[in-house]
């Protein structure tokens, strides 16, 4: 009800009709990106809560900051709202797909570095590895896709 109020203060404040479909909606529907977001809360569940009290600052925000810019690189939707929805070519979009996937080496490291140090188990390792590697595999896909 109160999101109505809102609505209709802000459409006769600037006398412009309301967009109800943003297009932030559509990537959500993407396997790439729900993989993205699954990584990013094995990362938030599983690997910072076992880190030791004197990483959970430096290598735990490292993990946190890598595991975040996943997500949000990944939408290239956020140009087109930012820009007035604005239209946006493939090679703008895989510019954001290509951040996207450096977050996810950057992860890798990472979390290869908690396996080093012993500070995650091998089975967490193992399952944060091959996601991020199938993970990366969408993420090119999803590039060549774009570039056709």
């Amino acid at each position: 009800m109160n999101m109505q109020i809102e609505n209709q203060n802000i459409q006769t404040a600037t006398n412009k009709p309301i967009r109800t479909c943003l297009p932030t909606k559509k990537f959500i529907k993407l396997e790439a990106w729900r993989k993205c977001k699954e990584i990013k809360s094995i990362v938030y569940a599983e690997i910072i809560p076992a880190l030791p009290a004197d990483q959970q600052g430096n290598l735990g925000s490292l993990l946190k900051n890598a595991a975040t810019s996943i997500t949000t690189n990944y939408i290239p939707y956020n140009r087109k709202i930012s820009e007035n929805l604005e239209k946006i070519n493939y090679q703008q979009d895989a510019q954001f797909i290509k951040a996207a996937r450096h977050a996810l080496s950057r992860l890798k490291n990472y979390i290869t570095i908690c396996s080093d140090f012993n500070y995650i188990d091998t089975g967490v390792y193992n399952k944060g590895i091959l996601l991020i590697e199938n993970t990366k595999a969408l993420l090119n896909r999803y590039i060549y896709f774009l570039s056709r």
